[in-house]
């Protein structure tokens, strides 16, 4: 694949994920020396991705999380030896590039992960490359950035003569900390001072050095970027790490060795982002890797950009092969559930179980932000097509077989797949099964084997809609207990757990509890209406943590007929579905416990929601009301922008129940 030579600033559309927080953090002792911090963040069951920090001895910073879309990524981040949040501080003892590969696959067997994407930029790129000629059966994708591959040429350029014709005025400060007569070899002259027994020498050696790495590294000088330079504990470890490696050529056994034995991983699809007015890791290391790689690698050459990870160019170029990555490789996570492909798997359905649930009258829904379009089974075995723009029908499609169900996990818009939970009321199991819309057939994933102990029969189970089946379990209530209870059905694990919410008991006239699932956070936005006294409860729980994360808060004597919340953009919003009367959204403060009609609809028949989670570009509620009972009309609102389509009206069964799939069709 040939280089992308990219023109301007206005062709990079694409920006970071919003910031996130890790659901995991360990620590992980890998020698009798060195203890590493290492956090997971994103989806529990995303594509696994492991992000390599530069330097070496630079740490990881919050913002990395932002290059992968948390819906689909399992991000893995960690701290090498020696900098960051790993101890000991600045050590140097058994610190090298081959203890730090070493440490990769310690952490990819502690997270029981068979393989994952290697995402690395600068000194990243190089153990990144050093790990996957290591280990070519343990990465599944390589993303690179700003490509170092240690030979003596590139650290000359920096370190020595080539980038000082540049930046002549930020050189004379980094060359002016050693004495003339040892000038000739800055790099081992830094060495002498970070490893001696003098700490103030140490220490303004190590702020020379990190300065003038911090100085070129964009294309721009950035003051605030240099500013790093002076923030002595960064600065040490870094600048004592890097000259550490860098006097020992990375510990390589010969010279160029990443580049010499690059064709051990022309398997590897790679991406390699490079500025081309990189000073610090020239573009020429980009070019020399790819030429070897040829049609495995695509080379994106930033034609405004320098070395940082943070110039816009390069960010777009890195957000953007990260989605295309975890589109080609797998499309539906679950597929590593079981091998779905495999010829022998059979589907368990029986006829008697079919003919049991086509007496139940449900609807899916499922929706794709990008494409527009909402996709529904109907009681008729007809999927109807609804464009989200203007709530106009758009097609129909016949099924050969009735098929019904009571949840479901997940939508592929790729190949035309939904994940589906069906329950087997004879067996009391569920099952997880594909259905495909192209030739209208089943394949089971996997069976859920528990003992449901409630008083509500499974088929109360709000499946959240990620994609991914272990991510986050079912959510059932129990009416027995004294407080209000909360089961939750973990897939990874195949056991319940449970939750008990301090806040009374559940009002029986009303409905059970529902809720708003933030697939970002793993967050569950809750309300209902309790026992006593008059009013709604709105409450928070991380199903990640599987902890309450928000206490109850009461909207005092605020009741509604048939409740539900959706949670967007930091934003709560209730909606009252009134089943024979209007249907009424509520903007809601949760600061203060009060509410606002922000709009209303007119209904005079039952019908249901389908309210979006997180979309793509915002979150939709999509409204079913009825005037007469046989023609219904469909309300499209964005949350985000308040604007409302109304479409006409159309003959249709009547729609009881709506989800969620994300990801859609």
């Amino acid at each position: 694949m040939g280089g992308d030579q990219r023109k301007s600033i206005i062709d990079y559309p694409r920006t970071l994920y919003p910031p996130i927080q890790p659901y995991d953090v360990q620590r992980l002792k890998v020698s009798d020396i060195h203890e590493l911090h290492v956090e997971q963040s994103g989806n529990p069951t995303g594509n696994p991705v492991i992000v390599v920090h530069g330097g070496p001895g630079g740490g990881c910073e919050d913002f990395y999380r932002q290059f992968f879309d948390p819906k689909q990524y399992r991000i893995i981040m960690f701290d090498q030896r020696g900098c960051g949040k790993s101890t000991p501080f600045a050590n140097l003892v058994d610190n090298t590039t081959w203890h730090l590969v070493e440490d990769m696959e310690k952490i990819r067997n502690l997270l029981s992960i068979e393989k994952w994407v290697v995402f690395g930029g600068s000194w990243g790129s190089t153990l990144s490359l050093a790990y996957a000629e290591s280990h070519p059966t343990r990465v599944k994708a390589l993303v690179l950035r700003g490509i170092f591959t240690l030979r003596r040429e590139e650290l000359l350029f920096f370190y020595q003569e080539g980038t000082s014709w540049l930046f002549p005025d930020y050189f004379e400060p980094y060359k002016n900390m050693i004495p003339e007569v040892e000038r000739g070899d800055l790099m081992s002259a830094y060495y002498r001072r970070l490893t001696g027994s003098d700490e103030k020498v140490k220490r303004e050696c190590a702020d020379a050095w990190t300065r003038w790495e911090m100085a070129t590294s964009k294309l721009m000088l950035d003051p605030e970027k240099i500013k790093r330079g002076e923030e002595g504990d960064f600065s040490l470890a870094f600048a004592r790490i890097e000259c550490h490696y860098f006097v020992n050529g990375g510990f390589f056994k010969e010279e160029g060795q990443l580049i010499k034995n690059a064709h051990l991983i022309k398997h590897i699809p790679t991406v390699i982002v490079q500025g081309r007015y990189d000073v610090v890791c020239p573009a020429k290391s980009a070019y020399d890797l790819h030429q070897v790689l040829k049609d495995s690698s695509e080379l994106h050459l930033i034609n405004d950009a320098g070395h940082s990870v943070s110039e816009v160019g390069i960010t777009s170029a890195l957000v953007e092969a990260c989605d295309k990555i975890t589109k080609n490789l797998s499309r539906n996570i679950y597929y590593s559930l079981k091998q779905l492909n495999d010829p022998k798997m059979k589907v368990k359905l029986n006829i008697s179980f079919l003919l049991l649930l086509i007496s139940i009258l449900n609807v899916v829904y499922s929706t794709d932000l990008n494409i527009g379009q909402y996709i529904m089974i109907a009681k008729n075995q007809q999927f109807i097509s609804i464009n989200t723009t203007d709530g106009n029908l758009l097609k129909n499609i016949n099924l050969k077989t009735p098929f019904f169900f009571q949840g479901f996990l997940s939508g592929n818009s790729e190949d035309n797949t939904i994940l589906l939970l069906i329950t087997d009321w004879d067996l009391s199991q569920d099952l997880v099964v594909e259905y495909s819309i192209n030739d209208n057939t089943f394949r089971e994933v996997m069976s859920l084997n528990y003992t449901y102990t409630g008083t509500e029969s499974p088929q109360s189970f709000a499946y959240d809609p990620v994609y991914q089946l272990a991510a986050i379990p079912g959510l059932n209530l129990s009416y027995t207990h004294p407080n209000l209870t909360v089961f939750i059905w973990d897939f990874k694990n195949q056991e319940f757990l449970s939750i008990s919410l301090p806040t009374g008991s559940l009002n029986q006239r009303s409905n059970y509890p529902v809720g708003s699932y933030d697939p970002i956070t793993g967050d569950y936005h809750i309300i209902y209406e309790p026992n006593t006294p008059l009013g709604t409860y709105y409450i928070v729980f991380n199903l990640w943590s599987k902890s309450i994360v928000q206490e109850p808060i009461f909207f005092n004597g605020f009741v509604m007929k048939t409740p539900q919340i959706v949670y967007f953009d930091n934003q709560v919003f209730f909606i009252d579905l009134c089943q024979k009367c209007n249907y009424t959204i509520y903007n809601v403060s949760i600061a203060t416990a009060t509410t606002q009609i922000i709009y209303t609809v007119p209904n005079r028949f039952p019908a249901y929601i389908f309210s979006s989670t997180l979309g793509v570009k915002g979150s939709t509620i999509v409204l079913f009301s009825s005037l007469n009972g046989e023609e219904y009309t469909t309300t499209v609102i964005d949350l985000a922008t308040q604007d409302v389509h109304i479409s006409p009206a159309v003959k249709m069964i009547l729609p009881i129940r709506f989800e969620w799939i994300s990801g859609g069709l």
